[in-house]
């Protein structure tokens, strides 16, 4: 009864554009499970209601190509789908908060051949104070797969046999279209180097001196005093009816490790301050046992840079495969929930003194393009204030 193979169906046509008609509004109460003691929702949690509206968003996308295309298929046949592919730089612009109303809008802006790009945008609202806030703005990659070899129901995908497909077209304005050709040129460029990583060795002559004084050493804290690991099997619950564990749920958990080095490093109440890109290599498949793996890497005055990895092993795996690899800024909060110093790192191997290097360049690139956000975004205050000003005159 399970082995009857089901009817063919009509291939989708790409050869057409369509309107966005992929898009997103939902809003969820943010509960005391979802933030820490101090009251802060955690970064990760806002992560996977990201990357959950963002695939609704896409798979409604297909969707309405399937219809314009005048294609009719039952649901529980589909064999197309989308798995995360690329998270980008993301800031927390503003903390939220236990009994917030957490509002998410997510909305396709862009495909090209096998990916598709949705844009979600997060606002926070006080249900008591009636005010609202945008916390976040995200950009987040997903890929195009499909599975036309395995017709038997309740079957598990094969990695082995999925294949890509072209997206359809999202129809956008021709200065859109060259931002977004940019940011698909820059994600791809990015994959190609986190899947081939280079091994670089530090010269004796370039090592940096840490710790210059007996004092300042010993209030430094070393990779290995907060170094942390979790591990969790993949349940139903984490994946998506193609078994396929949802890129919001290793987010999270990447989240819980790299707040948990934080803490350990800092000994205070640490919130997400922004997250850089994260690829995610390989697909996740609901009985996998994910490793998450958390060290830090740099810190600046008020800031921890922590590098987390997922590391995947299945039941016929004889050697583990990396899915995730990115980069979590945290910062240290003090009892008014103010930005506090946090204590030095001190490394001590090559490595770790390659990658304390390495998080110094990319802690002056943040800083620096937060400076050009705050720059643009007075510059277009003070020329509202005017364009009112002539209004009321």
């Amino acid at each position: 009864e399970g082995t009857s193979v089901p009817p063919p169906v009509r291939p989708f046509r790409h050869d057409f554009e369509i309107m966005a008609s992929g898009t997103l509004t939902t809003s969820r109460i943010m509960h005391p499970d979802d933030a820490n003691i101090a009251g802060n929702v955690h970064g990760g949690t806002i992560m996977k209601m990201i990357e959950m509206a963002g695939y609704v968003a896409c798979m409604r996308h297909l969707k309405a190509a399937r219809e314009k295309a005048g294609t009719t298929s039952n649901a529980k046949d589909m064999k197309e789908f989308v798995v995360t592919e690329r998270l980008e730089h993301m800031d927390f612009l503003r903390p939220m908060f236990i009994g917030q109303l957490a509002k998410l809008h997510a909305q396709v802006v862009y495909a090209k051949e096998y990916s598709i790009l949705a844009e979600v945008v997060v606002s926070a609202e006080s249900l008591t104070e009636a005010t609202e806030t945008i916390t976040n703005k995200a950009y987040i990659w997903y890929h195009g797969l499909k599975d036309d070899k395995s017709s038997k129901k309740g079957k598990k995908l094969d990695l082995g046999k999925l294949e890509h497909f072209t997206i359809p077209k999202v129809f956008t304005s021709t200065a859109k279209q060259a931002i977004y050709d940019k940011l698909y040129s820059q994600m791809m460029s990015e994959r190609t180097k986190a899947k081939s990583p280079k091994q670089e060795e530090v010269k004796a002559s370039t090592t940096k001196a840490f710790a210059t004084n007996e004092g300042e050493s010993k209030m430094c804290k070393t990779v290995k005093q907060s170094a942390s690991t979790l591990m969790q099997l993949m349940h139903p619950s984490d994946c998506s009816t193609e078994k396929v564990v949802y890129g919001g749920v290793l987010m999270k958990l990447m989240d819980n490790c790299a707040g948990l080095v934080s803490f350990r490093h800092c000994r205070s109440n640490v919130v997400t301050a922004c997250v850089d890109a994260l690829d995610f290599l390989k697909p996740v498949f609901i009985g996998n046992l994910v490793t998450i793996k958390g060290q830090a890497t740099f810190t600046s005055s008020r800031s921890l840079e922590v590098l987390v990895t997922v590391m995947v092993e299945g039941p016929m795996t004889k050697v583990p495969y990396l899915a995730v690899k990115g980069l979590y800024i945290f910062v240290s909060l003090d009892k008014n929930l103010r930005p506090q110093n946090v204590p030095p790192l001190l490394p001590e191997t090559a490595e770790e003194k390659l990658q304390f290097m390495e998080g110094e360049k990319r802690h002056m690139v943040r800083r620096a393009a937060r400076a050009k956000r705050k720059a643009a975004a007075a510059a277009l205050k003070v020329k509202k204030g005017s364009e009112e000003k002539k209004l009321k005159k």
